[in-house]
């Protein structure tokens, strides 16, 4: 349900959106190769609390940090650990702020140093579909599933690769023909994003199948 805010609200949930961009800035200012996930997230910790803020995440359902951080193929909503950056490497970060009982949250992935073409690719066609979905003011959710970068669509990031017997992690069926998106996530190829669609986790009578 959508509850409709007044303009002290909307002005409330501007602020926490300010504090958050200012902390993913200071999160990509300090990403470099050698500091830990533990110290950005500290950095992160420290700086909305001292701007009147709180992590939202931290405690929720005992999450223990203000990030959630996930290196490279690492599923999203990651817990920071003492992994450190390596140049290269491409790091996700999503933040929520609580500020005055209102809340922002925002994602954003970062690459750490001089990162490969196809990593580069990957972050300018999410950007660029970013970019056009939020040029398409009321837009509906099935518009936003045909929104393409310009420099190519999302399903050409993904490409097919011969893995023998390695389970596939959506449907746990082992095949030979799996389909690596991105910086390695596997899966077989009936799970393979589409772009009308997400992947989902087949019954098992379809993984038999």
């Amino acid at each position: 349900m959508i509850i409709r805010k007044s303009a002290a609200e909307i002005e409330g949930m501007a602020r926490a959106g300010e504090l958050v961009h200012e902390t993913l800035q200071l999160i990509a200012e300090h990403l470099e190769p050698g500091v830990s996930m533990l110290e950005l997230d500290r950095l992160a910790d420290e700086h909305i609390v001292a701007n009147g803020g709180k992590p939202t995440s931290k405690g929720y359902k005992g999450f223990p940090a203000a990030l959630c951080i996930s290196p490279n193929s690492m599923v999203v909503h990651g817990i920071p650990t003492e992994y450190r950056a390596v140049e290269g490497d491409l790091i996700s970060v999503d933040l929520g702020v609580t500020l005055n009982g209102l809340v922002a949250d925002s994602a954003v992935t970062l690459g750490v140093g001089e990162i490969d073409a196809e990593a580069q690719r990957l972050l300018d066609v999410c950007q660029e579909a970013l970019a056009a979905g939020i040029d398409a003011k009321g837009a509906t959710i099935d518009d936003f599933r045909h929104v393409d970068g310009a420099r190519g669509s999302f399903q050409d990031l993904f490409s097919v690769h011969q893995r023998e017997g390695e389970p596939c992690p959506v449907c746990g069926t082992a095949v030979r023909k799996l389909v690596v998106g991105g910086r390695g996530t596997y899966v077989c190829e009936h799970c393979q994003p589409r772009p009308a669609g997400r992947l989902r986790r087949r019954s098992k009578s379809e993984a038999a199948g």
